[in-house]
């Protein structure tokens, strides 16, 4: 059973979606295949009018450099909002691509406030706002979006968002929270395959990315964005992995998005409560907790890497801590196809496992 955050077990149904003979990326066929998919990702965080979507054949973490590449010039003043491993990945790359970065740290499992947002802003002056959503190393997540938008668009700039592990798994409305431009994956709350990402621009977005300078080839979705035009990619894509997540999108109008928010707020709100009844105690407190990463310390006299090997000889996968938290947590994924009844599997091996039984 695999509980990690990303990626996660297939659906049949998308497994059989991927076996299909691999067409030409040229062809009308594809045409179709790649108008399904980048409707059925915009629809899934409400992208809005005008807003356009370019799929990527990758990781999340390059989707999230496209994003900054073809929206940053050099020089350009971000503020960086950082409380984990990601956001810290964020910042780096920001620098990398030689904006002036102010950042705002925050400690583990933890989130900044509004008002340290609201005072930096209004000093600094930024003309992007870049954070992640869910912080995948420490299971916290931004929940006012919104209202960082509004700081946001208060002086002029705009929100660049990392939903790498909340995108399918947790709220997110783009348009109606003035989102500027969200970068994603495949493999983690859609529930598809890993090797896909995508970047999701708001109509002023796209405007953007035909504006900036210096973009390597592979990272322009200005590039991306023409290419669309006639409904194609302008680099050969991962077709059958293609043809997972479109059958993964599928799966999620079927369900319905609110509905998937809510069948993952309760397992996970399930796990933790459970979990704390164990001796397990919450690394986010609740006001930041997300819904889709679910982390923990063991309680006094586990260690956390064993608790993960003794999982793992029972057929239950989750991840360890990263960074300074290596070591200290475990990490469960709340993702994809989860059910309760995982939930109750997990806990009940906790609970032997605890009781040092074989």
């Amino acid at each position: 059973m695999m509980l990690v955050p990303g990626p996660v077990e297939l659906h049949p149904r998308v497994l059989k979606a991927m076996s299909e003979q691999v067409i030409s990326h040229r062809s009308e066929r594809f045409s179709a295949l790649l108008s399904e998919i980048t409707e059925g990702l915009n629809w899934a965080v409400d992208g809005g009018e005008g807003s356009r979507v370019a799929l990527l054949t990758g990781s999340g973490t390059l989707a999230v450099e496209s994003m900054i590449y073809s929206i940053i010039n050099p020089g350009d003043k971000v503020l960086s909002l950082e409380f984990g491993e990601f956001g810290r990945r964020m910042r780096e790359s920001l620098e990398i691509r030689g904006a002036v970065v102010h950042t705002i740290k925050a400690a583990p499992g933890k989130t900044p406030t509004l008002d340290e947002i609201e005072r930096t802003a209004e000093d600094f002056k930024p003309k992007y706002i870049a954070t992640v959503h869910v912080e995948t190393g420490t299971g916290a997540i931004v929940k006012n979006l919104e209202g960082i938008s509004k700081i946001a668009e208060s002086i002029g700039s705009h929100v660049l968002l990392d939903a790498v592990s909340s995108f399918g798994g947790e709220e997110l409305r783009m348009e109606k929270w003035g989102i500027y431009a969200v970068a994603s994956c495949s493999q983690k709350g859609l529930g598809a395959p890993p090797g896909l990402s995508f970047v999701i621009l708001s109509r002023d977005a796209v405007k953007r990315t035909c504006e900036t300078e210096k973009k390597p080839s592979y990272l322009d979705l200005c590039k991306s964005m023409k290419f669309l035009e006639r409904r194609e990619t302008p680099f050969t894509p991962a077709v059958n992995l293609m043809y997972g997540l479109a059958e993964a999108l599928k799966l999620l109008r079927e369900e319905g998005k609110e509905r998937r928010w809510e069948r993952i707020r309760r397992a996970s709100d399930l796990l933790y409560r459970k979990a704390e009844s164990l001796g397990y105690t919450p690394l986010p407190p609740e006001e930041s907790r997300a819904h889709t990463i679910v982390a923990l310390y063991p309680p006094r006299g586990l260690d956390a890497a064993k608790v993960i090997e003794e999982l793992r000889k029972r057929g239950i996968y989750v991840a360890a801590g990263m960074g300074e938290l290596k070591g200290k947590i475990l990490r469960i994924g709340i993702m994809g196809y989860v059910e309760e009844h995982h939930i109750e599997k997990l806990v009940g091996e906790l609970e032997s496992i605890g009781r040092g039984a074989p």
